[in-house]
């Protein structure tokens, strides 16, 4: 099955795509949508919305799996992450996509820290890792390496048995 791993965001909109079955978890794609951060947040929804439904299409996604949502200091933030978060899951539903969310503090801080055995749970140690991992692309940045983290967390959580394979031109 397609996952598609979401480091959601108004401006720059990690992503990661694993075929992931009990046997092998490998990673097809990885990116970054760009956001205009000069346009009004309703259009950079609907910018997400018409690029998730797009990626769902091409590669047959049956499962999304995001970042849950942390109170922000700020209101304003908090309230435009919540309604990118139900953008996100709505678009699943419609599609009768399942749709999951993990906490920051259970995925990067604990989870994927252990499983890589980082000296820390922390984004830029993740992204480090990564960097190194898939050649030092200048195109890279902690969007992209929080959302294949999260996605070899989850792989790793749900098929414990698989190999995670990824070829490193591939992010």
């Amino acid at each position: 099955m397609n996952v598609l791993f979401c480091d959601q965001s108004l401006l720059k909109f990690g992503y990661s795509i694993y075929d992931a079955s009990a046997l092998q978890c490998t990673l097809i794609t990885a990116g970054v949508l760009q956001l205009d951060d000069k346009s009004a947040v309703m259009n950079r929804l609907f910018v997400i919305e018409n690029w998730l439904n797009d990626i769902i299409a091409k590669y047959n996604i049956q499962h999304v799996v995001v970042e849950e949502i942390q109170m922000q200091r700020n209101v304003r933030t908090y309230r435009k992450l919540c309604m990118l978060f139900y953008v996100l899951e709505s678009v699943c539903w419609r599609k009768g996509i399942s749709f999951e969310s993990i906490h920051v503090t259970t995925w990067r801080t604990h989870g994927i820290k252990t499983m890589l055995n980082l000296p820390d749970g922390k984004k830029m140690t993740l992204y480090n890792y990564f960097y190194t991992q898939f050649k030092h692309d200048q195109s890279f940045d902690h969007n992209v390496s929080d959302a294949l983290g999260l996605g070899l967390y989850w792989s790793r959580i749900t098929y414990p048995n698989a190999d995670i394979g990824w070829d490193n031109n591939k992010a």
